[in-house]
């Protein structure tokens, strides 16, 4: 099941596919437009994916990808970091992170 957070009239969007039957959820986006990055706006709503992904005691993964204008690997890696997320692999394809429920 596909699920989009969005915040800021739309500027800000965190996407994840939930697998429930596995307790785990692919974040497959976290982004916010250009001109309006800086803010926190992407922190505050990762964390409220976290603070959901806890009560339901769902387990969250990515793949650190980086944009063009946006943070470097290591930028996002320390970025994800102080969200509870912890490296688990790296790959050619890229850093694969996950967060347990309850990580801070």
């Amino acid at each position: 099941m596909q699920h989009v957070y969005a915040a800021h009239g739309g500027l800000t969007s965190v996407s994840l596919i939930h697998h429930p039957e596995q307790k785990s959820a692919i974040v497959t986006e976290v982004v916010t437009l250009p001109r309006f990055r800086g803010r926190g706006w992407a922190s505050e709503l990762l964390r409220e994916v976290c603070s959901e992904a806890d009560r339901e005691g769902v387990e969250l993964v990515l793949k650190v990808e980086t944009s063009p204008g946006g943070l470097t690997e290591a930028e996002l890696l320390a970025w994800y970091q102080r969200h509870g997320f912890t490296p688990v692999s790296a790959d050619p394809e890229g850093l694969t992170l996950r967060r347990r429920p309850g990580s801070r």
